[in-house]
């Protein structure tokens, strides 16, 4: 049986189908791949952000741990000053009678 021209000419078009399917098939493959590296990098770049906000936290509270000791610390000073103030200089700390 011999082979007719448009044998070879749909031959040729499936082998051209073929090489289409395989190409866009590794096109696709490589997207795949590239938008899993992205979301990979984007998740890293998210706990980054995540650990960094976590860091920020933690560095506010002691910071405020911190201004809230100073208050603690201010407020039992200016109190421990109205206590030696209370009494005047002349007067005796415990009866408040005026020394002689």
């Amino acid at each position: 049986m011999p082979i007719r021209p448009i044998d070879i000419q749909n031959m040729l078009v499936r082998l051209e189908n073929l090489s289409k399917s395989s190409t866009l098939s590794q096109i696709s493959e490589s997207i795949a791949k590239q938008v899993q590296e992205k979301k990979q990098k984007l998740e890293a770049i998210q706990k980054k952000e995540g650990l960094a906000t976590i860091e920020k936290i933690k560095e506010e509270e002691n910071q405020m741990r911190k201004i809230e000791k100073f208050k603690q610390n201010y407020q039992g000073n200016k109190d421990s000053k109205k206590k030696r103030n209370y009494y005047q200089e002349d007067e005796d700390e415990h009866t408040f009678e005026k020394k002689i």
